[in-house]
């Protein structure tokens, strides 16, 4: 009797341990197909904007979200593409060509046009939440703030705005001499709390992220249509006047100034004690972040001219030019990794998502990492 018990025990024992087997293999077979249809294999695409009102070069930077591609076009179509194969999903048009890259918080997007409007949108469908009319031309990508509810974003009538997140209901503005193309850029630090844009005429501020008045504002001698990047209690970032900064966060003077001897139109990225920009003469820079020393330059020959900071990923910094070539340069060396010829000049900035690359230009493209289109 014993005999047959304990027969009957691994009986049980082995079908137990196959079902678990089963179980295992099941869930192993459902999690590769749900990444599968999640568009995180490695396939590449291409999506051409399509329509009446003629160009539909995308100068905008796209935000990924919800698995879809959002970008605008110079045509004034906003549109939402899959991520996994490319095919239109919604599209929603403006008067005016969007060169204001989306921005994403609580499944909104927020974009301008140069219709003047700022627009929320349900990221789902691309149902209107809400629109502000700033009556100029908004280029600017609006930048949020959560822990405030607020959103601010620049305009062609020299104003910086700060809007109620959710009703899109305006909080204060600041009136600059100059049009505002410089996105906003957040303090990281809470001792100052301050927003951070830059003017065309010549300045940029250091306004209260709370009710915009002026902290201080330094004279860049040039168009700011930078992006500041903040990082280490500076503020860096490049004029039209060739030349730049790292400025103090808290009192506006400079630590430090480099001089590129081009047009700097190119938001600057840091990574590991290095800053990383581009300049109208085709070069690229990765300075020393301390002290501005060159580390190495690349020369693309053609401008560059991004709507946002080069990306940073796998050992390599990414950007395009009006030449339309895209390239993967070493964050170390500056030695060309590969480069990819689009169709169109790119001003869009680069996005590595997934070991998948996603830009704008004549279309919007995915590329694989290393450089393909297959």
């Amino acid at each position: 009797a014993a005999s047959i018990g304990c027969r009957t025990c691994r009986m049980v024992h082995s079908r137990t341990s196959l079902l678990r087997l089963l179980v295992i293999g099941w869930i192993l077979l459902i999690s590769a197909l749900t990444l599968q249809g999640c568009g995180y294999e490695p396939n590449s695409w291409t999506y051409r904007p399509v329509s009446s009102a003629g160009d539909q070069l995308i100068g905008t930077t796209p935000v990924i979200y919800m698995q879809q591609v959002h970008f605008g076009t110079d045509a004034g179509s906003f549109m939402a593409v899959a991520q996994q194969n490319g095919t239109l999903v919604w599209e929603v048009t403006t008067e005016g060509r969007i060169r204001s890259s989306p921005t994403v918080a609580e499944n909104i997007l927020f974009f301008g046009s140069g219709d003047g409007k700022v627009r929320a949108l349900n990221a789902r469908g691309g149902v209107q939440v809400w629109e502000f009319d700033a009556n100029a031309s908004v280029e600017t990508c609006p930048t949020v703030n959560e822990r405030l509810g607020m959103l601010y974003f620049g305009a062609d009538n020299g104003m910086m705005y700060a809007v109620h997140l959710e009703e899109g209901t305006k909080i204060w503005e600041f009136q600059t001499d100059g049009a505002v193309r410089s996105s906003a850029a957040l303090s990281q630090n809470q001792r100052y709390n301050q927003v951070y844009f830059g003017s065309d005429d010549g300045f940029i501020y250091s306004v209260s992220e709370s009710d915009g008045r002026l902290s201080w504002r330094f004279n860049a001698s040039g168009p700011v249509r930078t992006e500041p990047m903040l990082h280490w209690d500076q503020v860096l970032f490049g004029s039209g006047s060739g030349i730049f900064y790292a400025l103090s966060e808290r009192l506006g003077t400079a630590n430090w100034e480099f001089d590129a001897k081009a047009p700097i139109y190119t938001s600057a990225a840091v990574h590991r004690g290095f800053v990383y920009f581009g300049c109208d003469d085709g070069m690229m820079y990765a300075l020393d972040e301390m002290n501005g020393a060159v580390i190495w330059s690349y020369n693309a020959f053609s401008p560059i001219r991004s709507s946002k900071a080069p990306a940073l990923d796998a050992g390599q910094v990414y950007f395009g030019t009006e030449a339309g070539v895209l390239y993967a340069v070493s964050d170390l060396t500056g030695e060309k990794s590969w480069e990819f010829q689009s169709d169109g000049p790119i001003i869009s900035a680069v996005v590595w998502y997934y070991d998948m690359i996603y830009f704008g230009s004549d279309k919007m493209y995915r590329l694989k990492s290393s450089g393909r289109l297959e």
